[in-house]
């Protein structure tokens, strides 16, 4: 479904102007999409609350995915806490890809972060549903806080003795990470995992451009204490930045893990 709303908190006659140049637009849209790319598409006008009335519209059509298009961002400080996308996403109980990319082909290598949560094994079993793991190229990136390398560093520890650190510590994640794709039955073609060098959500956008993904697989929800990821910090974060497309599954869907 192609879904428009008209904010209807507006005077009465610039919402009934809007009502009128918005059933053309969004009809010859919908035939486009019909004729040109043969996807079946029925087209909606509705008055309301933006970011609500798409939230209960895909409740009311038990939607599997929401598409939005991207906030519109500012040239000098960008805002996105309280725009209908992060609005919509938050109260959102189905999956929503926020679209930033220009549309040029499928997608080939999806990029998904984890922090071994249950929101975690959601991610991966719902973008599994979706088919987003059936591409070319699939990735796992984790994300860790080293305090002691700080720590080290600020004491002047040897070189050589903080390497040695950073390679235990990783080691011991990376088993946790093989455990979690064998608890949730993935096995993507790249795994990586990685110390935090500013925030996480820079740690997964940075991983994003390496290995050239064309999307980010993200929750809302996470672990509590240092991997926390979650709507108004990392994952709002990455909603912020990102230049590519953001699918982001919703806490409500985390489940113990499971095929």
């Amino acid at each position: 479904m192609l879904l428009h709303v008209v904010d209807d908190d507006q005077p009465r006659r610039l919402m009934e102007a809007e009502r009128r140049e918005s059933t053309e637009i969004l009809s010859s849209s919908a035939d486009t999409a019909r004729e040109a790319d043969g996807v079946a598409c029925e087209a909606h006008l509705v008055l309301g609350d933006p970011f609500q009335a798409i939230v209960d519209a895909a409740e009311r059509l038990d939607a599997d995915l929401v598409i939005l298009g991207p906030h519109r961002r500012q040239a000098l400080r960008d805002i996105f806490v309280g725009t209908t996308v992060e609005r919509a996403i938050r109260l959102s109980r189905r999956p929503v890809i926020m679209v930033n990319a220009v549309p040029a082909k499928p997608y080939d290598c999806v990029l998904v972060a984890t922090d071994f949560s249950d929101c975690s094994a959601a991610i991966v079993k719902t973008a599994r549903k979706l088919g987003f793991l059936d591409v070319g190229r699939s990735a796992v990136l984790h994300a860790f806080e080293s305090p002691a390398e700080g720590l080290m560093r600020r004491a002047s520890v040897d070189v050589e003795d903080i390497k040695h650190h950073l390679d235990v510590e990783k080691e011991l994640v990376d088993k946790e990470l093989t455990a979690f794709l064998e608890k949730v039955e993935f096995v993507p073609t790249h795994r990586t995992t990685t110390v935090i060098e500013s925030t996480t959500a820079q740690a997964i956008l940075e991983g994003a451009r390496e290995l050239k993904a064309n999307l980010i697989i993200i929750g809302t929800h996470g672990r509590s204490g240092l991997q926390k990821l979650f709507l108004g910090n990392e994952a709002e974060e990455v909603l912020r930045d990102s230049e590519l497309d953001v699918l982001v599954v919703p806490a409500t869907l985390a489940a113990p893990a499971g095929p």
